[in-house]
């Protein structure tokens, strides 16, 4: 008989050998990850090195102008040169061959620094930098060679200096355990080593920045730096192959800036060039991280955006508040934001000191310490990156286009923080970001120090200094108030601005010619780049209590100082009508107008909102009339009206059928209304 038993017991060899074969495959695994990680670091940190290599030659070239006088000596410490000069430095994390290329650019020269390394798997890479130098020392702006006694503007590098070494782990633990060394919000360290100089820190002890003379030994004062932040924005319909780690933020001279997202546990991660961030608004319209550029006082100059592979001519930076009615805050495409204040001097006569041409001479002026941009309850200082057609440089195709207008920028950045619906604003998102030029006149506080028996500051800048016009015209004017009623108060709080900002015109002191009128003379100064000026001159008053019979008078061309005609201006109940438009492309609005013969409309330069007032109302008359809309060619819509609190008034709309539309306003009380609009596409149909 035979016996079997089907019991086996132990291992045959056959699964000893199929069981090490997998054991070695996924150890090969761990370890090939495990490499490919730690070059994934290694080639990050060479990155970073890199930039900080070329912006430190940047800051050097700078440095060499210090000492220059003449044009002459201009012309020979900057030869022009294609990739030349090379240097090899040995780096922490790479063997870098740093080049620079310098060509002329009018009076000043364009500066390109190129850095390059081989990456771990052996791969070329390479980092620019660009940047512009004038022929001019660069404190010349206020310099007074002529005036050796008086006090000099600081440079536009600031107090601040690029590294300073590294700190051992032990050193910075020890810091941190006695308070020198505290963390902040992006992932940094600020350290103060008590030597009078405070630093800060990234996350490898490497110490990128130093502030000089932070602190005044003898009095126990001490500041710290400048920090100026904001959110970069990548429009993912137009740039779907763009991550956030391909987008670097960079600022002139010397300068740190940290990129960094939240994670899921609202912990600031630093975005590294490989990596990316989570960070998206509700239906993935825009992908975005958070950046702070760290500066010392005193300075002035750009923060921009850089791109790993190069920004194209396709490639577009949209800034700018696409809400606004104004022009001078209209969305305009730049990849970089100019910093600086303004500065000039006056005569006996309280009036500014002129040139040889009767223009008007400024000097330029950095940031304060320690100042914080923005300040609380201020738009950030974002940027957002589109991909838009070569030709498309117009600041309004960043609405036209859709890049700022998108479903997700109806959304606050409260209503992003606390999950909360968005509203109806397209572009609420976006509101009270700065255009490509932020003057630090606006509020004294961002100026820094300087000698006030000297210089003289007015509450903004006249102009952007990085693209000085040619020509000052002034454009003087007169708004006379009729009315019988005793309303100082009201009268003091009329402004009046052009085009071109918000500051650019100055009102007398307002006078009573008789006992039922006011009187305010106003001048303006408007700026001829060549080709004269064009733009408008607006009256800014309630105009819930005030109807005027214009209070927008546009100019083309102007080439010389005018007179403006008088703007006529009657107290009583007033009805105002403003609103949104969103537009389909390059279709947008472009006109408005009220039936009402006293009284006006007024759309905003890209065609995106609209502003309607009526003419006095009798005491306890409601208005109705009716307000006609018209497009450069699509359908417009028109949606129901929000009637002021309590309003019994009634309403009736055309639209959809053609691009003109329009609303009867039948009975409305005086107040505010609000009345958004719609342009869509012709074969479309209305919401």
């Amino acid at each position: 008989m035979i016996v079997t038993n089907d019991k086996q017991r132990g291992v045959g060899l056959i699964e000893v050998l199929v069981s090490l074969v997998i054991l070695a495959v996924g150890l090969l695994s761990v370890a090939t990850l495990h490499t490919s990680i730690i070059g994934n670091s290694n080639d990050n940190k060479a990155k970073n090195e890199a930039i900080i290599i070329a912006q430190s030659r940047i800051e050097a070239l700078r440095n060499f102008s210090n000492g220059i006088n003449t044009t002459d000596e201009f012309e020979a410490a900057f030869v022009v040169v294609d990739k030349g000069n090379s240097t090899n430095i040995t780096g922490i994390n790479a063997a870098f061959t740093r080049t620079e290329s310098i060509a002329d650019a009018n009076s000043a020269k364009s500066i390109t620094v190129y850095v390059k390394w081989n990456d771990n798997h052996s791969d070329a890479q390479e980092v620019s930098i660009d940047s512009s130098i004038a022929w001019q020392k660069p404190r010349s702006v206020g310099d007074l060679s002529s005036e050796a006694s008086e006090p000099l503007i600081p440079s536009a590098t600031g107090r601040a200096r690029l590294g300073d070494g590294t700190l051992t782990l032990a050193e910075l633990n020890a810091a941190i355990t006695t308070g020198a060394a505290k963390a902040t919000d992006d992932g940094m360290f600020l350290y103060d080593s008590l030597d009078g100089q405070y630093r800060l820190v990234d996350k490898d002890r490497t110490i990128v920045l130093t502030l000089i003379d932070a602190c005044d030994l003898a009095g126990g004062n001490c500041t710290d730096f400048v920090k100026i932040s904001g959110r970069v924005y990548i429009d993912n319909a137009t740039q779907s192959s763009l991550t956030t780690g391909d987008v670097f933020i960079q600022a002139s001279d010397a300068a740190f800036c940290q990129q960094y997202y939240l994670d899921s546990d609202g912990n600031a991660q630093e975005l590294l060039p490989v990596a990316n961030s989570d960070m998206k608004t509700p239906n993935n319209d825009y992908t975005y991280y958070n950046y702070t550029c760290y500066l010392g006082g005193g300075w002035h100059g750009n923060i921009g955006i850089i791109l790993s592979g190069g920004i194209t001519q396709k490639d577009k930076v949209c800034q700018g508040d696409p809400t606004s009615l104004d022009a001078f805050a209209d969305p305009v495409i730049a990849a970089r934001r100019v910093y600086r204040g303004m500065l000039h001097k006056e005569d006996g006569n309280g009036d500014i000191i002129v040139d040889a041409n009767q223009q008007p001479i400024y000097y330029s002026i950095g940031v304060a310490d320690a100042l914080v941009l923005p300040a609380a309850g201020d738009a950030g200082h974002d940027f957002i990156i589109s991909s838009l057609n070569i030709n498309d440089t117009e600041g309004f195709k960043c609405k036209s286009e859709g890049i700022m207008v998108r479903d997700d920028s109806y959304y606050s950045r409260a209503d992003l923080e606390y999950n909360t619906p968005p509203g109806t604003t397209p572009g609420k998102l976006f509101e009270g970001i700065p255009t490509d030029f932020f003057c630090l006149n606006q509020n004294a506080d961002y100026i820094d120090s300087f000698d006030d028996t000297v210089f003289s500051m007015d509450a903004s800048c006249p102009f952007d200094p990085s693209d000085p016009p040619s020509i000052r015209h002034v454009i003087s004017g007169k708004v006379l108030v009729n009315t019988d009623l005793s309303i100082d108060s009201d009268i003091a709080a009329i402004t009046v601005n052009t085009s071109d900002g918000s500051g650019n015109c100055v009102i007398a002191a307002f006078t009573k010619p008789s006992s039922t009128q006011y009187s305010l003379s106003y001048k303006c100064d408007v700026y001829d780049w060549g080709t004269g000026w064009d733009g408008y001159i607006q009256l800014n008053t309630d105009y819930s209590i005030m109807a005027c019979d214009h209070y927008r008078e546009a100019y083309n061309t102007i080439t010389n100082d005018i007179s403006a005609g008088d703007n006529i201006c009657n107290i009583g109940d007033v009805l105002t009508v403003t609103g949104a438009v969103v537009v389909n492309g390059t279709k947008v609005l472009t006109s408005a107008t009220t039936d009402d013969n006293g009284g006006q409309c007024v759309v905003a330069s890209d065609g995106a909102s609209y502003a309607c007032n009526s003419d006095l109302l009798a005491t306890g008359v409601q208005w109705s009339g009716r307000l006609t809309f018209q497009t450069n060619g699509s359908k417009l819509c028109i949606s129901d009206p929000v009637l002021p609190v309590g309003s019994v008034g009634t309403f009736a709309i055309v639209d959809g059928a053609s691009s003109t539309a329009w609303i009867d306003l039948m009975n409305v009380d005086k107040g505010n209304l609000v009345l958004a609009l719609e342009v869509i596409q012709n074969n479309g149909n209305c919401p």
